[in-house]
């Protein structure tokens, strides 16, 4: 690799944050972790921005080193929060598809009618924006995690080393110091 890209050790430099080949590992990291895990992902902007992925990442790079920088504003997904269903026989009045079978002993599975519909409010982040944090997140991840402690050390010596926080971390290997080492190319991106 490279001896100009010190992987292990990103730091938060206009030289890392500006690089357009650690803004396409940051889009493979985004991309993966949105198609993998959100289900109301725009999956035509995902598609899209494969496609021209290096045009892309080259004018990322120039928009971050103009520090112009220009982002969209977060879209609201409404979805349907969970609701009872229930089987219903294809002929009977509660049946709401109109579904007719010949013959066949079968049945609908739908939501139980009558009950009012709760949305909750889901954000869509573009691909875009999701790179940037996600390079701003990695550029600082060996630093913040370091800070907030490793989170295997045992209960009785939490106070000791300054553990402040359990949840929602990110996957890091610690030295014997302390020190946490995220790695960047890594398929996980948070421990689990």
């Amino acid at each position: 690799m490279n001896p100009h890209y010190d992987i292990p050790n990103l730091k938060l430099t206009d030289d890392y944050l500006t690089d357009p080949i650690l803004l396409a590992l940051a889009w493979k990291r985004a991309h993966g972790y949105v198609r993998s895990l959100n289900w109301y992902a725009d999956n035509f902007e995902l598609d899209a921005s494969s496609l021209f992925l290096q045009e892309n990442c080259d004018a990322w790079a120039n928009e971050l080193s103009s520090k112009k920088i220009k982002l969209k504003p977060l879209e609201l997904v409404p979805a349907p929060k969970t609701n009872r269903w229930k089987f219903v026989e294809p002929n009977s009045s509660e049946n709401n598809e109109g579904e007719e079978t010949e013959g066949e002993q079968c049945l609908n599975w739908q939501p139980i009618t009558g009950e009012q519909l709760s949305l909750r409010p889901l954000a869509h982040i573009g691909i875009k924006e999701q790179v940037f944090f996600t390079h701003l997140m990695s550029c600082l991840a060996n630093t913040v995690e370091t800070e907030q402690g490793n989170p295997e050390t045992p209960l009785d010596e939490v106070h000791t080393k300054n553990v402040v926080n359990y949840g929602n971390r990110l996957y890091c290997y610690y030295d014997d110091e302390g020190n946490a080492q995220h790695n960047y190319g890594a398929t996980s991106i948070y421990s689990k």
